[in-house]
């Protein structure tokens, strides 16, 4: 692979994230535009790896080492917990309208409380939480801050096994992606300067053709089915989905990092990604009553989920060009975009 130059912008990252969103639209459609979610295969393919991806990429280009301790808090609060809470109050007026039984303010509150994806941007929570831990493992230690995060993942799972149906403020969403996020940060400093052999793209192709199939969302899936003491199968699901998840991380991370600007996608594919947490934001509001509309037409069920898709995609980006005409509306609810001027610089982390 060809290094860019000292500084210049990693287009790839920038380009995997657009994939990353395109998949987070698209599965959307298809969570809320299928029967059987669960049982579509192109549903499946997409919730094995596409927010673990998100995550991966967040930790790939993560520069918060750069900043002081009370500036990174600054500033991912600004990029992270400021857009997480002024989204709240607009999906709250959005759920009186189109839901069936509007929950009241106190409803609404205590079941985003409860768990934060019930209702609100949970990624942009958890992602916060994320770089909080790891600014409190810095404050400890610089030269040991992913170990100590680390043992503070490790007590996390601890609680969590204490509390196992607890996800007050995404407990349990950041139990599962912080993993990803650590190692999107080692994959960096391991993968400077070096090319990625073609057999460990095709061992992670192997890995995930062969595990996809035992892949649940919830509950034990056909790992039940073995001969194993009930109190493993959580634990082993969970490795599982771990594996599953990494092996079509490194799959799509290497193909994007090795085709570079010989991929004709690419330079759209860039362009997405650099407003991929404004789609994130957006794209809900126009995807839901596009899959109304198409509900009564006679399509295939999969043509009906890519329609609305792209209605969701097209809306959004309208969106967020009205929204950025107003600098402070902007600001509130999309965060500092500056951020992205320094996270994506082959200096960063």
């Amino acid at each position: 692979m060809s290094t860019p130059a000292n500084g210049s912008r990693l287009e790839f990252v920038d380009a995997l994230r657009g994939f990353a969103i395109l998949l987070v639209v698209f599965g959307h459609a298809l969570q809320f535009g299928t029967n059987a979610p669960d049982e579509n295969f192109f549903y499946r393919i997409v919730y094995t790896f596409h927010m673990p991806l998100f995550m991966f990429i967040s930790g790939f280009v993560h520069s918060g080492f750069k900043r002081s301790l009370r500036n990174e808090v600054r500033v991912k609060s600004v990029s992270l917990l400021v857009p997480f809470l002024a989204w709240l109050p607009i999906n709250f007026v959005w759920m009186q309208f189109a839901t069936p039984t509007p929950p009241s303010i106190v409803d609404f509150v205590s079941r985003v409380a409860r768990a934060p994806d019930d209702g609100g941007l949970w990624f942009l929570l958890i992602l916060y939480f994320i770089n909080i831990l790891l600014v409190a493992s810095r404050w400890v230690s610089r030269n040991r801050t992913l170990q100590i995060a680390c043992g503070l993942w490790l007590l996390l799972n601890i609680v969590l096994r204490i509390f196992p149906a607890s996800n007050v403020l995404g407990l349990g969403l950041l139990s599962w992606h912080m993993p990803f996020f650590l190692i999107g940060m080692l994959a960096r400093k391991g993968l400077e300067g070096k090319d990625v052999t073609a057999l460990s793209v095709f061992v992670a192709c192997a890995i995930y053709i062969v595990l996809f199939p035992m892949w649940v969302r919830v509950g034990p899936g056909p790992i039940s089915t073995f001969n194993l003491p009930p109190s493993l199968v959580p634990p082993l699901v969970k490795i599982l989905n771990y594996v599953v998840a990494l092996s079509a991380i490194w799959v799509a991370f290497s193909s994007f990092r090795e085709s570079g600007r010989r991929n004709p996608l690419t330079r759209p594919l860039s362009w997405i990604g650099r407003i991929s947490l404004e789609i994130y934001a957006t794209h809900l509001y126009f995807l839901m009553p596009a899959l109304y509309v198409v509900s009564v037409a006679s399509l295939s069920e999969l043509v009906r989920v890519m329609v609305a898709s792209a209605a969701g995609l097209v809306g959004a980006l309208f969106a967020i060009a009205a929204i950025k005409r107003v600098p402070f509306l902007a600001r509130l609810l999309f965060g500092n975009r500056d951020r992205e001027k320094s996270e994506l610089r082959l200096t960063g982390a």
